[in-house]
């Protein structure tokens, strides 16, 4: 497992990620001191089903949405400014 920074992910993005694709697996440390596991779907699969591990979600992790009220996410696709 290769250990790479937030910082070298976001700027090789696409060679990592097209790496992790084929099966390598990624050690990401993160400035907050979280540290985050890119691995090929074939190796979290099995884990994610027999509850060993939880893949991670930024919208998930967002406070502010409440995923049982359709509002919520409505207003995530339309308040912004993009495209306006």
């Amino acid at each position: 497992m290769q250990q790479i920074t937030l910082e070298e992910l976001d700027k090789n993005f696409d060679e990592i990620f097209e790496r992790a694709e084929k099966g390598e697996t990624f050690h990401i440390m993160c400035p907050d001191g979280r540290d985050v596991i890119l691995a090929p779907t074939e190796l979290v699969d099995p884990l994610h089903k027999r509850g060993v591990i939880e893949p991670y979600s930024a919208v998930a992790e967002d406070k502010k949405l409440d995923h049982d009220d359709k509002t919520d996410w409505e207003e995530l696709y339309t308040d912004h400014e993009e495209g306006s």
